[in-house]
Formats: structure tokens, C-alpha cells, sequence
């Protein structure tokens, strides 16, 4: 006999497997192909209250990887270690990562950066000396960057066991390229962690000459002949929370253009698996990304 069984209706849901948080979007340099540092994100500045820090963190699981970055300088946030602290009350610091430049903060700071939890923590100095910094940052930071990177590979040196994985990081371009082993043996020689990326200009609105100036041909993230390879893991994993809590379905919207929703008024689990705007953004990327603005340009999709 077959017996049927009724039971209540329990949609798939998954955890968000990446968080970007804002928690500001004011910054202190201005980067030839940061939204932001060239002024074409026009979107108000501000910076995220705690509650909607927590409305974020509290709908996670251990499993989320959390990123205080967006399009701002997160040590501009006064309370980003109070943020630091109440993560780790959840579990999230095993997998919090901060990526700063390091400029927006004095050496007392600096020092007591280690006493609170996170995972890793990304500085970008991109530069050897303060001519190639001023070149791609724009701002004459190059020294207090170096001073801070120092201070606290002085301070996890002192310390008996060191948690946290500190990480050096160098923007490769035509203007530094050639201090690439420099910049390595620098940082190895603090007891630091160096790493190199690839040069974003998506969605920097700049022109093709500026580009060029910059970018290494062969280290170019863009191939027009590629195509689309339909395997980015954000449709599905993971959104940014801009410092209002409103929500993008990814890190690649400065400008806010795809705002679905906010923490203020669903939960993370909504907002990845059963929102309208979440859902409608899938089928048209796995229809043919090149429809989407924020896809179209970029090398994930």
C-alpha cells in the first residue's frame, strides 16, 4: 500500500558562503581604478551602525566568510574592532579577513590591532617607493603605510603565538613590476605573508589609454575572447552589504546598481535563497551574462 505523507512546506535554503561588508565607504586614497578614489561612486557616504553590523552576523553561521572591505578604508570605522569583537561572540572571527591600507590608523592602534580576533588581514602597499605608491594611490601615504606594516610585524614578532595570518599584498602594473622581488623579500623579511594580484579595472570607468598606462598585457584579467563561463560563485554564495545595510547581489556593484534588499528587514538566508531580486539575477545570468551590466565586463562571469 502506498502511503502518502503530508508534511509542511521547507524550501532548500543554503548559508551565505561570503559576506562583503561596507562598513564604510569613505576613503583616505584615492586609487587610479577605485570607484571611489576617482569619485564615479556617487553613492552616499556613511558609515554602518552597529546594529546593522549585527543583523548581519547574527542570521550567520561559522561557515560564512565574512569580509570587512566594500569601497571604503574599514579603519575609518571608528568601531571596527567593537565589530571584530562581537563577530567572534558568534564564532565568525575563524573566518573574518580585513583588507585595508593600513594608512587610517596611529601606531597606538597598530598595536593593539593583534588583541582582537580575525583570521587574516590583507594590506595593500603596492609599491616600493613613495613615487610608484603616489603614482597609483594618489595620495603621498607611502611612508606611514611602511611605518604601520612595521609596527605590527614588530608587535606578532613579541608575541608568544600569533593567530592571525598577515598579509602583504602588491597590485602588479607597468609602474612596479620591476620591484616585484624587492617587495617579496621585504615582506618575507618582516615574518609577513607577500601576495600579488592582477590589476582590477573593471568598473573604474576609465578611459582605454589610462588602462594601458597601467596594465600588464600578459597579466590581464580580461580575455573578450574567453566568453562567459557561467561558474561565478556569487549568483548562488555570496552578496555585499553596503554601511545603510542595503544589499547587492555582489562585490562587483559599487555603484549599487543591483540593490535587492536589506538586513534591516530580511535575514541573510532570505536574502541569498528566496528574495525576488536574488532569484531573478540567477536566471538571467545563467541565461546570458552579457544582459547583466555588472557581468558583462567582468572576469568571473
Amino acid at each position: 500500500m502506498l502511503t502518502v505523507f503530508r508534511v509542511a512546506h521547507s524550501p532548500l535554503s543554503v548559508q551565505p558562503e561570503i559576506v562583503n561588508v561596507e562598513l564604510t565607504n569613505r576613503c583616505n586614497q584615492k586609487c587610479a581604478f577605485c570607484p571611489t578614489g576617482t569619485g564615479t561612486n556617487q553613492r552616499p557616504k556613511g558609515d554602518m551602525e552597529f546594529d546593522t553590523f549585527r543583523a548581519i552576523v547574527d542570521g550567520l553561521t561559522p561557515f560564512t566568510r565574512i569580509q570587512f572591505a566594500g569601497y571604503g578604508e574599514p579603519f575609518l570605522h571608528r568601531q571596527l574592532e567593537h565589530f571584530l569583537d562581537y563577530a567572534a561572540t558568534k564564532g565568525l572571527n575563524k573566518r573574518l579577513q580585513i583588507l585595508t591600507n593600513l594608512a587610517a590608523v596611529d601606531e597606538q592602534r597598530v598595536r593593539r590591532l593583534l588583541d582582537h580576533p580575525f583570521h587574516k588581514m590583507y594590506v595593500s602597499l603596492d609599491a616600493m617607493t613613495s613615487e610608484e605608491f603616489l603614482t597609483y594611490k594618489r595620495v603621498n601615504q607611502f611612508d606611514v603605510v611602511r611605518r604601520n606594516i612595521e609596527i605590527l610585524a614588530a608587535d606578532a614578532a613579541r608575541r608568544t603565538a600569533v593567530s592571525q595570518q598577515l598579509i602583504v599584498q602588491m597590485v602588479l602594473t607597468r609602474k612596479n613590476q620591476h620591484q616585484r622581488e624587492e617587495f617579496e623579500r621585504y615582506v618575507r623579511g618582516l615574518g609577513m605573508q607577500p601576495k600579488f594580484k592582477s590589476l582590477n579595472t573593471y568598473m573604474s570607468l576609465a578611459s582605454k589609454d589610462r588602462i594601458q598606462e597601467f596594465e600588464i598585457p600578459e597579466l590581464s584579467r580580461y580575455d573578450s575572447k574567453r566568453g562567459y563561463s557561467k561558474r561565478c560563485p556569487w549568483p548562488w554564495g555570496g552578496f555585499i552589504v553596503y554601511w545603510n545595510g542595503d544589499v547587492s547581489v555582489c562585490c562587483e556593484d559599487p555603484l549599487g546598481t543591483m540593490i535587492y534588499g536589506n538586513v534591516l528587514q530580511s535575514s541573510p538566508v532570505e536574502l541569498l535563497n528566496l528574495a525576488t531580486g536574488r532569484c531573478g539575477f540567477r536566471q538571467r545570468y545563467f541565461k546570458d551574462p552579457a544582459q547583466i551590466a555588472i557581468c558583462r565586463g567582468c572576469s568571473y562571469a
